[in-house]
């Protein structure tokens, strides 16, 4: 299937960092590639992109079955071949219209398949691009920067604002992404899809409660969602997926079902999706494909049936009665990243990492007061500190990062809370980091008290050296801010530095500091190790 679009949309704006406003609109126009290797289909999209605008010139859709095309958790050699036949087509495509840059995705299927590697070298030595497979975060954070890429650019009433729900009803899994003011709060990432829920109860697919038990997993898997999400309120449902537009052409082409669309963004009342979802319950596999329209160019009709369900229970767990359904894919999430200006891969703007910093730590009972204040003692120390250090913006979000989630392994044993709190980050979805910039957040919180890094700490030694020397550097820092609110009451508001001779003078604003001195004394032996430095601390009537 081929489908011929020419939609300008604007290029997404970072708070925090470049962008495609007015003062970078300069650059050539620039053709682009970009590719998403999903469950049931391979999706590209060729776009122009110049100044603050992405131009799409053209889209192409590849159905093809990767969970039917898997054996045991490996790809088969034919879904293999399948693959790299639409890889071809498109390379063919892009040839015609002078693309000059190629991002190619994969997601969960590929993320999970055994064979994975095979696959992937058998693609990066036949085509011009590599083709990567993204992490759940990462996934997240690309239909976040696309939805924020289309609100932007539409009517005020869509602007991303108060608490909003957003949820991509995969095929293979779902991504949902809590979203408050704008800024990404939380995401998470369920391998829960319409295909996989199909496939699971297959076994079932000749009774007449087939539909029905799909449905009640549904229901289930919302609960599980909902539940992750720690009681979130959210002011508006933004829903999307494949299966979810199919249906929505499905019901106005075959029920005359009229939606409200405005540009980009379609309203679906709950009450006419709930009459259809209800209307075919209690029946067979094969009666649910024909009811979902047997002739649609899905591979299988019958996952529109679990997207309307979580749709529907979607509604009931929120209390809301209206889903908009916006009109973006993940290939938005990809242009939107090769905008002239913007980071690209894993980029998030600091002010959104860090509120998912912060909304990490909350969920596992830290003290906001003090995590907040060991961030900016933590910065403050940073920034005075640079003709050390030599280090940039984005390593001090990372230490401010850690700042405020290296405490949250109280939550599970006070002990050993900062051996836990490694687990508990190491092992956390945050949209915005790479798997290494992740790595280097836990293991900073890590050390924050506690013995030093040393040869015997294999996750640290698995760290290439020049990150072992970064998480050594901003850890040295974190051990003093930690130390100059060791009661946890917030005395110390600033810090103000100098180096003198061959010692760190750290000044406040307090006359009373032998607490301080006292916990400095035992955590300064990491800065003098890595700086070279004695760190000494000086009241108010010794400035």
């Amino acid at each position: 299937m081929i489908a011929v679009m020419t939609k300008a949309r604007m290029c997404k704006q970072v708070d925090g960092k470049p962008d495609c406003s007015e003062s970078s609109k300069s650059g050539p126009a620039q053709v682009v590639a970009v590719i998403d290797c999903g469950t049931c289909a391979v999706r590209a999209t060729i776009a122009q992109i110049q100044d603050n605008k992405v131009i799409v010139l053209d889209t192409v859709e590849y159905p093809i079955d990767l969970i039917g095309g898997s054996i045991g958790g490996r790809l088969t050699r034919r879904v293999m071949d399948e693959l790299i036949s639409a890889f071809e087509r498109i390379t063919h495509l892009a040839s015609t219209y002078g693309v000059e840059r190629f991002r190619a995705v994969a997601t969960t299927v590929l993320r999970t398949a055994i064979n994975r590697d095979v696959f992937l070298e058998r693609v990066c030595k036949t085509f011009p691009f590599e083709l990567e497979v993204i992490s759940g975060p990462e996934e997240s954070r690309l239909y976040y920067e696309a939805l924020r890429a289309l609100t932007n650019s539409s009517a005020e009433e869509y602007v991303l604002s108060g608490t909003d729900l957003f949820m991509n009803i995969g095929a293979s899994s779902t991504v949902t992404c809590v979203i408050g003011d704008g800024l990404l709060l939380h995401s998470i990432d369920e391998h829960i899809g319409t295909s996989r829920m199909l496939e699971q109860f297959r076994d079932f697919k000749d009774s007449e409660q087939f539909a029905a038990t799909v449905d009640r997993f549904a229901q289930g898997a919302i609960r599980v969602t909902m539940g992750r999400l720690h009681m979130v309120k959210p002011t508006r449902l933004f829903v999307t997926g494949s299966d979810v537009r199919a249906y929505l052409t499905y019901a106005q082409r075959c029920h005359g079902v009229e939606y409200i669309k405005e540009k980009d963004f379609i309203r679906v009342h709950k009450e006419s999706a709930q009459r259809w979802h209800e209307s075919i319950h209690r029946v067979t596999h094969e009666r649910l494909s024909e009811a979902c329209g047997g002739d649609t160019e899905n591979l299988e009709p019958a996952q529109m049936y679990p997207a309307v369900g979580m749709l529907c229970h979607l509604c009931d767990a929120t209390g809301l009665e209206e889903v908009i359904v916006p009109e973006l894919t993940l290939r938005d999430g990809l242009l939107a990243d090769m905008c002239r200006g913007v980071r690209g891969p894993f980029a998030i703007s600091r002010t959104s990492l860090l509120s998912e910093a912060r909304e990490i730590s909350q969920r596992y009972g830290m003290d906001v007061a003090y995590a907040e204040q060991t961030r900016l003692l933590a910065s403050e120390l940073f920034d005075q500190t640079k003709s050390l250090h030599g280090l940039g913006e984005r390593e001090c979000t990372l230490l401010e990062c850690a700042s405020l989630l290296h405490d949250v392994g109280a939550y599970i044993n006070v002990h050993d809370r900062h051996q836990h709190s490694h687990t508990i980050i190491a092992n956390s979805d945050m949209a915005g980091l790479s798997p290494e910039e992740k790595g280097i957040v836990a293991q900073v919180a890590r050390y924050h008290r506690g013995v030093l890094p040393n040869e015997g700490h294999a996750d640290y030694m698995r760290m290439s050296r020049e990150h072992r020397v970064l998480i050594s550097q901003l850890a040295a820092i974190m051990r003093i801010a930690y130390s100059l609110d060791v009661d946890r009451i917030q005395r110390i508001d600033h810090v103000y530095c100098s180096i003198q001779q061959d010692r760190l003078v750290v000044r406040v604003d307090r006359r009373r500091i032998d607490l301080e001195r006292w916990s400095l004394a035992r955590k300064a032996d990491l800065f003098r190790e890595v700086f070279g430095l004695d760190v000494v601390i000086v009241p108010r009537e010794e400035y």
